[in-house]
């Protein structure tokens, strides 16, 4: 099952997840969304259609990636090191980008 992963601000998860919900339903995607209340960020799972064919820009997603891999306890030492052994072997990859909650505490 394809996946996406929301960032939004703190405390808008159910907005986004609303958004994200109408904008896929006018195309005729299926999904429904796993929301984590005030952590920032949510996950989308498409259970019919294409998930390409979402919109890439939305009003309450700050970004939205495609999950390729789950990941849960990551080394607070080395996150990169963790999270690139669990990417897909056969997928090419041209950039690496780190981001960081929306809020004071995140930026630590």
């Amino acid at each position: 099952m394809d996946s996406l992963l929301l960032l939004t601000r703190p405390g808008f998860e159910p907005d986004c997840a609303a958004e994200v919900d109408v904008r896929a339903g006018l195309l005729g995607i299926a999904g429904f969304a796993r929301v984590h209340a005030n952590s920032g960020w949510l996950e989308w799972c498409l259970t019919a259609g294409n998930v390409h064919h979402l919109p890439s820009s939305l009003i309450f997603a700050q970004r939205m990636l495609r999950i390729v891999a789950a990941f849960a306890d990551l080394s607070p030492s080395d996150r990169v090191a963790d999270l690139l052994n669990l990417l897909p072997v056969d997928m090419r990859w041209r950039r690496l980008t780190l981001t960081q909650e929306d809020r004071n505490e995140g930026r630590s």
